[in-house]
Formats: C-alpha cells, sequence, structure tokens
C-alpha cells in the first residue's frame, strides 16, 4: 500500500499483529492537503481523498475495496501564514500518525491500538548487547571533519560497554536464564488463564451482544445518568493472591484482551459463567460498558432474577499507567473511590474487595504452571 501501510521508522511492535499506519507527514509531502480543495491520491491498494473544503469539519477518507474508512482532520496556524494539518484519534485528539487495528475496525491512536516500542519489551540483557551493537556500527560509518575526535569518544564508550558486560559474566547469564525461565512460565499461564476465562465467559451465554445492548441500553442512561463522580480515588489496600486458575471475578484487563471492552466503544455482553459460580440457576448477568467519552467512561451490571426486574451496579472506569507504557483500565467505586482492575462475585453481587480471608490464600502458580506443561 506503500507509504500508508509501511513499517514505522521507529520500529514499533504490535502485540496484536496489526501494522497499517495512516502517517499525516508523508501526504503533506506528496501535496495532498491543498486548503479550500479535494484532492486524491492513488496506491496500488487503496484510494486518498482529501476534502479540506470545509474549514469547520475537514475530513480525509480512506477508500479500500472492502469498505471507506473516515478520518476527521485539524489544523493550527504556523510562522510564514502556513498551517500544520493533523489527524484527529478516537478521542478527538491531534495526532501525526493513526494506526489501523483490526478489533476497532478503523484507524485509532497508538494507545488504543496497543502498539509499543521494541525497546520497551526488552530484557536489561538484551538492552546491553545493543548498545554495544549500536555503537559497533556507529564506528564503521563514522565521517566528516570531527572523525578523529568523535572515533575516539566512540572506542571509550565502547570499551566501557564491554567491560560492564564482561563484569557481568556467568552470574549475569544465570540470572538471566533464570529469568527466561519465569517470564516463559508466565507466558504459559497467562495464556492459559486468558483460554479459561474466555471458556468460562462462553459457558453459558444466551444472548448475543447487539441484543444486550438493545434491551439494556434505556436502563443504562438511566442508571449513569445519576452517577457523580467520587470526590478521591484510591487503590484497594491488598489484592488477592490466587489460588485457582479462574474464578467468579470480572478481570477488566483480561475483558479487553479478549475483546468484550473496546476503547472509545460502547459494548455489551452477558457474562455466561457456568451455574456454580453464580449460584441461582435462574440468575443471568448483563454488563454494559461505556468508554466513549474520555472523561465518562462507566460500566453498568444488570442481575436478574426470572422475569424479576433486573438489580444494576454502576462503577466508574478510569485509566492508570501500565509497564511498557501502556494504559490499563480499572473499576472505582462510584460512592467509596476505591480503584481496582477485579470485581468480586460474592453473595449476588459484585464488590471490589473479597472477604478478608479470601485474600490470603496461599498462591499456588507453579503448580498450575507444571499441571499446563504435563
Amino acid at each position: 500500500m506503500g507509504a500508508l501501510l509501511m513499517k514505522s521508522k521507529n520500529k514499533k511492535r504490535d502485540r496484536m499483529g496489526d501494522s497499517g499506519s495512516a502517517d499525516i507527514r508523508v501526504w503533506r509531502r506528496l501535496g495532498i492537503l491543498v486548503p479550500g480543495a479535494r484532492t486524491e491520491y492513488c496506491y496500488s491498494t487503496c484510494r486518498i481523498i482529501a476534502d479540506l473544503r470545509s474549514e469547520s469539519e475537514p475530513f480525509l477518507s480512506v477508500v479500500f475495496p472492502q469498505g471507506t474508512h473516515l478520518i476527521r482532520l485539524t489544523s493550527r496556524p504556523t510562522r510564514f501564514n502556513g498551517r500544520r494539518w493533523f489527524l484527529l484519534d478516537e478521542h478527538g485528539q491531534p495526532r501525526d500518525v493513526l494506526y489501523y487495528c483490526n478489533s476497532h475496525r478503523k484507524f485509532v491512536s497508538r494507545d488504543a491500538a496497543g502498539h509499543i516500542y521494541a525497546s520497551q519489551g526488552r530484557s536489561y540483557r538484551d538492552r546491553l548487547f545493543a548498545k554495544r551493537d549500536k555503537l559497533r556500527q556507529q564506528l564503521s560509518s563514522i565521517r566528516g571533519p570531527r572523525a578523529r575526535a568523535r572515533k575516539r569518544e566512540l572506542e571509550l564508550q565502547l570499551a566501557n560497554q564491554e567491560k560492564v558486560i564482561e563484569q557481568i559474566g556467568l552470574g549475569f547469564a544465570r540470572q538471566a536464564i533464570e529469568r527466561d525461565h519465569d517470564v516463559a512460565d508466565r507466558q504459559v499461564f497467562s495464556r492459559a488463564r486468558l483460554r479459561a476465562a474466555e471458556q468460562a465467559m462462553q459457558s453459558r451465554e444466551t444472548m448475543p451482544p447487539d441484543r444486550v445492548l438493545a434491551t439494556f441500553a434505556q436502563e443504562f442512561r438511566s442508571v449513569t445518568s445519576r452517577l457523580r463522580p467520587p470526590v478521591e480515588v484510591h487503590d484497594v489496600a491488598k489484592e488477592p493472591k490466587r489460588q485457582q486458575l479462574i474464578d467468579a471475578v470480572l478481570d477488566i484487563v483480561t475483558l479487553r484482551r479478549l475483546g468484550y471492552v473496546r476503547s472509545g466503544d460502547l459494548t455489551g455482553f452477558e457474562l455466561g459463567w457456568p451455574r456454580h459460580w453464580i449460584k441461582e440457576p435462574s440468575r443471568r448477568i448483563f454488563v454494559v460498558v461505556d468508554l466513549r467519552k474520555p472523561n465518562r467512561c462507566n460500566a453498568a451490571i444488570f442481575i436478574q432474577d426470572g422475569r424479576q426486574k433486573p438489580r444494576s451496579q454502576v462503577f466508574w472506569i478510569g485509566e492508570v499507567k501500565a509497564a511498557f507504557g501502556r494504559q490499563e483500565l480499572r473499576f472505582i467505586h462510584a460512592k467509596t473511590g476505591l480503584r481496582s482492575r477485579k470485581l468480586f462475585y460474592r453473595g449476588g453481587e459484585f464488590v471490589l474487595r473479597p472477604p478478608d480471608d479470601e485474600g490470603n490464600l496461599p498462591r499456588n502458580r507453579e503448580q498450575d504452571v507444571q499441571r499446563l506443561r504435563r
């Protein structure tokens, strides 16, 4: 597709497998963005249409054989009576680059698409060797009037880097091997928990997502319109330790990985948990999550017993900084301000903190990993 779907120069890596990007800087150099005009540019697999005739609503269309994707534009003045154009992401924020995400079926920002820099996924050992290789490459390609002085600086940096690697020696290698084994065990356990959560969600599912939204749309608007944000937000003091591979827990990070929760979208689904988790044979649980507005993200849980009117629980949803520069979602209690990634189903309702006796259970992740490997 040429410049539209090229690999990023920053070598960003996507854990979801999407690699398409829309870079407005490339289109500026190609002369596609002409104020007050409608221009087109054709690639081998798509067609770009930039319509800047309207000053209030300029847009750009990416036309594929499968469909058309509309991207809104914005601009700001620059020096010498010029203008710089930006793409607007799903939250209305200006961006130079948007990425096509298969789960969203549209162009979204880097955070929503799940892209990270390749260096963020490297271990300490890999960063040391990568820095050494970079210094060697700079030494081999040095040019210019300060080549001799620059060469001495690089040789000194390379000698120090080699000394650090040599001093670490076998102890570092042993720690690296143990760390790699631990990472592999955590990956096996994480994939197994994800599969178990997906099977548990679909164990007794009877209502499709679109019907859930149609059924509870009016009630969702009613319960969320009265919702007020808490005065103060603080994390749950103690995260419970897992004893089982999967339990009656609503984990928003797992829901996002499974596609039940999507940034910038309104989603609804039924918790098709096994019967022994819900206890009541006629009870059904439905969840509606609204992440369309960044400052008003919330989730409503509807618990219905037979033909009775469903009971509802409403939680705010906020973002926190996670590892590798990512943003993770958290449930926030509307009254107490407690924040947690999990909701525990206890006594016919969802709570952010389980009873104290459940928080002190021993963790047997090593036994689970051995069982999964067998």
